[in-house]
C-alpha cells in the first residue's frame, strides 16, 4: 500500500500537464534568457520564540504562525486566532513558499504567473511566462533561496498534447531563477518531453522541485519520469543548454532527498518499493553514497530524513528517530510520542528553522474514511493535534509551511 500510494503521489505532480486536452502545438524552443541572480529559500536561522498562552483545541498553543495552500488559496493561522484567516493573493496558486527572515510569501500560480507578498501588502508580479508562450503553462513549484533574494520555480505545461509533442529543449518549461535585486529571470533548464511521434514513456523528464543549498550556490532537483523520480545537483546555477553540470544521484524510486545543514551532502531515504528501506548520505562532491542505515537489515523503513542542529531525524514506520555519526559508525534511537499518528501513517514533516517545532502531515492509511491528521510534533514527544482548525477550509491543505514571530 505505501508504494501504490507514494506512486500515486508523484503521478499527481504529473497531472497539472495532463489536465488539459485542448490542442495547442509547441512554440520552438529559443534561445535562453539573459542570466539573472537567484531568489529566495527558507533555510534562514531565526531566534527561538517563546510560544503564545493561547492553547490549542488540544490544549497545547501554537508556537509559530502556520501558512497553508488550500484549493488555490493561502491561509494564515496565527498563535492565539481561532481558525485560519484568507490572504488576499492574485490568481489562483498553485504552489508557495514562505521565508521565515520576514514573513515574505513567493507563490506561482496556475496560469504560469509568479508573485511575491509581504505581509499586510498586495502581491507583486515578478514574472509572467504564460506571456512567453502560446501553451498554457503552469508553476509547479517555488522555492526561497537561503538569503531571500533569489527564487528558483518549475514551469510545466498542461496542454496535453505538448507532452507529446514538446520535444527537448522546450522553452519556457523547466526551471528558472529570479534574482530579487537583479529584478531578472534567468531559463536554467528544459523539461524532457516526447519528439512528434515518439512513444518511449521513460524520456519524460520533468522537473518537479528545488531545494537550495545553504550557501545559495546548487540547487537540489527532484526529476519526475513516467515510472520513478531521481534527485539531481545543479551546481553552478547558470544555464544548462546540454545540462553539462546537472549530476545525477542516481537513485530512482519514490523517496525524499534534502541537503545536511553545511550543504556539502544530501540525505536520500524512501528509495525502496518493499516494505524497507535505506538511508544515504550522498557527498556534494565526489557523488560517493555513504549507507547510514539498511533497512533490510533493520528491518526499518526510513524515510524523510532530515539534520536538524542536534542530529538527523527521520521517519520509520509511526515512530520519530533521530541519529549522528559516530565513530561505531551511524547511532539512531526512537524520539517523541509513539505512535506520531492515530489513524494514518506519517507522510512528511516540515521543521522550523530552530528545528524546535514540526508540523506533520499524517496522509497514509488502510482506511480512506479516515480525515488527514495535521500535528505540530517536537523532540520532547509534544503532539498537538491541529485537524480541528481545517474544518473551515475548503479542503485538507497541500502545502504547510511555517512562518516566524517577527
Amino acid at each position: 500500500m505505501r508504494q501504490l500510494l507514494r506512486l500515486l503521489y508523484v503521478l499527481s505532480a504529473l497531472l497539472p500537464i495532463t489536465a488539459c486536452t485542448k490542442e495547442i502545438f509547441p512554440t520552438p524552443a529559443t534561445t535562453p534568457q539573459p542570466p539573472a541572480t537567484a531568489t529566495a529559500t527558507v533555510e534562514a536561522q531565526m531566534p527561538s520564540v517563546a510560544p503564545t498562552a493561547t492553547a490549542t483545541p488540544t490544549g497545547a498553543p501554537l508556537p509559530l504562525p502556520l501558512y497553508f495552500l488550500s484549493e488555490g488559496t493561502i491561509w494564515l493561522l496565527k498563535p492565539g486566532e481561532p481558525s485560519p484567516q484568507e490572504i488576499a493573493i492574485e490568481g489562483e496558486v498553485s504552489t508557495m513558499d514562505v521565508w521565515p527572515g520576514d514573513n515574505r510569501i513567493a507563490y506561482g500560480t496556475t496560469n504560469g504567473k509568479v508573485y511575491t507578498l509581504m505581509p499586510g501588502q498586495g502581491a507583486v508580479l515578478l514574472h509572467n511566462v504564460q506571456a512567453e508562450t502560446d501553451s498554457p503553462v503552469r508553476i509547479g513549484h517555488v522555492s526561497w533561496s537561503s538569503s531571500g533574494t533569489k527564487l528558483a520555480y518549475t514551469v510545466a505545461y498542461t496542454a496535453e498534447q505538448m507532452i507529446w509533442q514538446a520535444g527537448y529543449p522546450s522553452y519556457p518549461s523547466g526551471l528558472w531563477v529570479f534574482d530579487l535585486e537583479a529584478q531578472s529571470p534567468t531559463w536554467l533548464l528544459s523539461n524532457h518531453y516526447f519528439q512528434e511521434g515518439e512513444r518511449k514513456i521513460n524520456q519524460l523528464r520533468v522537473v518537479s522541485a528545488s531545494e537550495w543549498s545553504v550557501d545559495d550556490t546548487a540547487l537540489l532537483l527532484l526529476y519526475s519520469y513516467w515510472e520513478w523520480s531521481n534527485y539531481s545537483i545543479l551546481e553552478p546555477i547558470a544555464h544548462q543548454p546540454y545540462e553539462a553540470n546537472v549530476y545525477d544521484l542516481d537513485k530512482s524510486g519514490w523517496g525524499s532527498g534534502f541537503w545536511t545543514r553545511d550543504g556539502q551532502a544530501v540525505l536520500i531515504s524512501g528509495q525502496n518499493y518493499r516494505d524497507v528501506s535505506d538511508l544515504m548520505l550522498l557527498d556534494r562532491v565526489t557523488k560517493e553514497p555513504k549507507l547510514l542505515i539498511n533497512g533490510t537489515a533493520e528491518n526499518l523503513y526510513v524515510s524523510d530524513a532530515q539534520e536538524l542542529s542536534s542530529g538527523i531525524v527521520f521517519l520509520g514506520g509511526n515512530r520519530l528517530y533521530m541519529g549522528n555519526l559516530t565513530e561505531q559508525g551511524f547511532q539512531y534511537a526512537p524520539v517523541g510520542t509513539d505512535p506520531l499518528c492515530e489513524a494514518r501513517e506519517p507522510g512528511h514533516i516540515e521543521w522550523d528553522t530552530t528545528g524546535q517545532w514540526g508540523v506533520l502531515v499524517c496522509q497514509y492509511g488502510p482506511n480512506d474514511s479516515q480525515p488527514v491528521e495535521i500535528r505540530v510534533i517536537s523532540l520532547d514527544g509534544e503532539n498537538i493535534n491541529l485537524t480541528p482548525f481545517f474544518n473551515t477550509l475548503p479542503k485538507t491543505p497541500t502545502t504547510i509551511l511555517w512562518g516566524s514571530n517577527q
